[in-house]
C-alpha cells in the first residue's frame, strides 16, 4: 500500500478521496441536475416554446441633426450637447415611438403583447451610426417594425429639431419689440433733456455755467476790494485843499472811457455770437446782461462827473467821485451776488439734468447693442432653421431591416437544458462537500481513524439478529432447573 501511494503521489490520493466522497452521496448531484432540468422544462412548457425574431437596421445621423440651439441672454448658442445621443436614442425607442409604429402599420395596441414586440436603439461606438432593432415572435412584423421605425425616427427627429429652432426664433423675435420700445423711451428722455438745454447736451451748459460762475465770483471779490478802497479814498480826500471849479475830473473821464471801450468789445462779441446762436441762448443772454450793466455804470459815472465839475473845491470833487465809485462797486456787488445765486441754481439743475442725460444715453447705448445682438442671433437662428428644413435627411437608412440569426426552439431549449443540468450538478457537488465536512459521525474503520486521529484495530460489526431478553425467574431453584430441562429438548428439536 505504501509503494502504491508513493507511485501515485499525494495529488492522486486527494483526487481519489474526492471521488469517494462524491460517490457516497452521488444522489445529491443527480437530484440537483434533475431539479434544474425540470425547471427549464417547466419554463419551456409554460412559455409555449415561442420562437423569437430580432431584426436590425442601421441609420446614419446627418451633421445638421446633431447641434442643439439655445439662447444665453441675447446670444444664440449652437453646439452639440453631451445629451444628444441619449435624447436621440430615447426618442427613437420609447413607448410613444412604438405606439406610432404600430399605428403606422395599422396594428392594434394589443399587438405589442400578442407578438412580444420590443424595440431598442443604440449608437455604434463613437460613430454617427445608430442601430434600430426589434424583437418579436412574428418574423414579418419584426422586419416591418424596424423599417417603419427608422422612417418615423427620421420624421420625429426632424420635427424635433425644427420645433427647437422655431421656438428659439420665436423667443428672439418676441424680445425685439420690447427692446425697441425701451430704446425709444431712453432716446426720448435724452432728446427732451437736450431740447431743454438749447439742443445741446447738459454737459456743455454746465461747463458754461461753471465758467460764468467762476467769473462772477472773481468780479465780486474785485468789487468788494474796490468798494473798500473807494471808501478809504473818500476819507483821505476830506483833508485835501480845494481847487478851481469847472475842471474836468480826470478819474471819471478815464473810468468812463474804459467802460465804454469794454462795452464796445462786448457788443462786437455779441454780434459775432448772434450769428451762430439765438437770442434766447444762455451765453447770449449772459453777455447782453453784462453790456446793460456796464451801460448803467457809465450813465452813473457821467452823472457823477457832471456833478463834480460844478463843485468849486477839489476835495469835494474827489470825495464825490470816491463816494460815487464806492456806491457803484456796492451796487455791482449786489448784482453779482444775485447773478451768483442765479448761476448756482442753474448749475444745480444742469447737473441734475446731466445725471439723467448720462443715464438715458447709457441705457440707450446698451439697448442699441442688445437690439443689434438679438438681430444677429435671429439671423443665425433663421439660417440654422433653413439648413434643417432643407436637409435631405436627419437619419438616413443605410441598412434595411434584416434578421442576422434565427435560433430554433429545439436548439435554444437544448442550450438552456444543458446549462441547467450543469448548474444543478454543480450545486449538488457543493451540497455533497458541505454535508461531508459537517457530518461528524463515522461508519467504518477509515472514518474512525480520520476523525479520531488514532489507529483502529477492529470494530464490532453491525448485526441484524434480534436478541430476545428472558424474563427473570420468580420460583424456587428446583422448579427453574426442571423448567430448563423441559425446554432444552424443544430448542434442540
Amino acid at each position: 500500500m505504501l509503494e502504491t501511494d508513493a507511485v501515485q503521489g499525494p495529488n492522486t490520493v486527494e483526487y481519489i478521496e474526492y471521488y469517494r466522497i462524491i460517490r457516497e452521496r452521488i444522489w445529491l448531484l443527480i437530484l440537483g441536475a434533475v431539479l434544474a432540468g425540470l425547471v427549464v422544462v417547466g419554463v419551456q412548457l409554460v412559455s409555449g416554446g415561442m420562437r423569437s425574431y430580432t431584426a436590425e437596421g442601421t441609420v446614419l445621423v446627418h451633421p445638421v441633426a446633431m447641434p442643439t440651439m439655445m439662447t444665453q441672454g441675447d446670444e444664440l448658442v449652437i453646439g452639440q450637447e453631451k445629451e444628444f445621443w441619449p435624447n436621440l436614442l430615447q426618442i427613437g425607442s420609447n413607448p410613444d415611438a412604438l405606439g406610432a409604429i404600430l399605428k403606422s402599420l395599422k396594428l392594434p395596441p394589443e399587438a405589442e403583447n400578442q407578438y412580444k414586440i420590443a424595440i431598442t436603439a443604440k449608437q455604434i461606438r463613437d460613430s454617427r451610426f445608430a442601430v434600430f432593432s426589434c424583437s418579436s415572435s412574428n418574423r414579418k412584423i419584426s422586419i416591418d417594425v424596424v423599417n417603419t421605425g427608422m422612417a418615423l425616427w427620421d420624421d420625429t427627429w426632424r420635427k424635433e429639431k425644427i420645433d427647437e429652432a422655431e421656438s428659439v426664433i420665436a423667443g428672439l423675435r418676441s424680445r425685439l419689440p420690447v427692446i425697441a420700445e425701451r430704446l425709444q423711451e431712453a432716446q426720448a428722455v435724452a432728446e427732451a433733456i437736450e431740447a431743454k438745454h438749447g439742443g445741446l447736451a447738459p454737459s456743455k451748459e454746465a461747463e458754461t455755467i461753471e465758467a460764468s460762475l467762476a467769473a462772477v465770483q472773481m468780479a465780486m471779490q474785485n468789487a468788494n476790494l474796490e468798494t473798500a478802497a473807494a471808501a478809504e479814498r473818500s476819507r483821505a480826500l476830506a483833508s485835501q485843499p480845494a481847487r478851481t471849479p469847472n475842471v474836468p475830473n480826470v478819474a471819471f473821464v478815464e473810468r468812463i472811457d474804459d467802460l465804454e471801450q469794454q462795452i464796445m468789445e462786448r457788443e462786437v462779441l455779441l454780434a459775432d455770437m448772434l450769428e451762430r446762436r439765438t437770442k434766447d441762448h444762455p451765453s447770449v443772454s449772459a453777455l447782453q446782461r453784462q453790456i446793460d450793466d456796464m451801460k448803467r455804470r457809465v450813465a452813473t459815472l457821467e452823472k457823477a462827473a457832471a456833478a463834480a465839475q460844478q463843485e468849486s473845491a477839489y476835495v469835494q470833487e474827489s470825495s464825490i467821485a470816491a463816494q460815487t465809485y464806492a456806491q457803484e462797486m456796492a451796487a455791482r456787488s449786489q448784482l453779482l451776488a444775485a447773478r451768483e445765486g442765479e448761476l448756482r441754481n442753474r448749475l444745480s439743475g444742469a447737473r441734475t439734468d446731466l445725471m439723467e442725460y448720462e443715464k438715458a444715453t447709457a441705457d440707450a447705448t446698451a439697448l442699441q447693442k442688445r437690439h443689434l445682438a438679438v438681430q444677429e442671433s435671429l439671423r443665425s437662428a433663421e439660417a440654422e432653421l433653413r439648413a434643417r428644413r432643407e436637409a435631405e435627411f436627419m437619419l438616413r437608412t443605410v441598412a434595411e431591416a434584416r434578421i442576422p440569426r434565427e435560433e430554433g426552439l429545439l436548439k435554444q431549449f437544448a442550450i438552456r437544458l444543458g446549462l441547467a443540468l450543469f448548474g444543478g450538478a454543480a450545486l449538488g457537488i457543493i451540497a455533497i462537500f458541505l454535508l461531508h465536512y459537517t457530518d461528524m459521525t463515522f461508519k467504518n474503520e477509515e472514518d474512525a481513524e480520520r476523525l479520531l486521529g488514532y489507529p483502529v484495530l477492529g470494530g464490532i460489526p453491525h448485526s441484524d439478529v434480534q436478541v430476545i431478553e428472558e424474563a427473570p425467574a420468580t420460583g424456587p431453584p428446583e422448579e427453574e432447573d426442571q423448567t430448563a430441562r423441559a425446554e432444552g429438548p424443544r430448542m434442540d428439536q
